[in-house]
């Protein structure tokens, strides 16, 4: 309690703001902090968990299966997971981006449930190894259907 009362001081004091809204988890230190923070102060919304409220947000938002784009999603992951666990055909793609360009090679990154700038940076990471993926399996065809293994359905 003694910590949230200096933080709200300090932030009316330096940054002269009137917190109204105080968040918290849901453990319970934080449940008797909640009772006597708005015994203190009657004025306040204190709300819980915000990276909870923000996934249920969102999932209520994809949910809805209204946006388009949420159809190249299970796609998508399903090439990331691929190159992921095909060591060699990865080792070929982060060559091939090598050579087409000067930067830092992007990983193929697999977002995580509670983690929504991973699930943009996963696709966004995928978008940017576009070129370099089709070079790749074009130059590289042979290679990578080794690389899927011996059944018609794999590769």
């Amino acid at each position: 309690m003694k910590l949230v009362l200096s933080d709200i001081s300090y932030v009316e004091m330096v940054f002269l703001l009137i917190i109204i809204r105080w968040c918290t988890d849901d453990g319970s230190d934080a449940r008797k902090m909640q009772h006597l923070l708005l015994s203190l102060m009657p004025w306040l919304i204190i709300i819980l968990c915000w990276a909870h409220q923000i996934n249920l947000v969102i999932g209520n938002m994809l949910g809805l299966r209204t946006l388009p784009f949420l159809d190249c999603v299970p796609p998508a992951l399903e090439v990331i997971k691929w190159f992921n666990n095909h060591s060699h055909a990865l080792a070929v793609l982060t060559m091939e981006q090598r050579s087409i360009s000067n930067k830092c090679p992007l990983a193929l990154l697999l977002p995580v449930i509670m983690c929504w700038t991973l699930h943009y940076c996963s696709l966004h990471h995928l978008l940017e190894v576009q070129g370099p993926m089709k070079a790749s399996c074009n130059k590289y065809k042979v290679i990578l259907l080794e690389c899927a293994g011996p059944t018609a359905d794999a590769k």
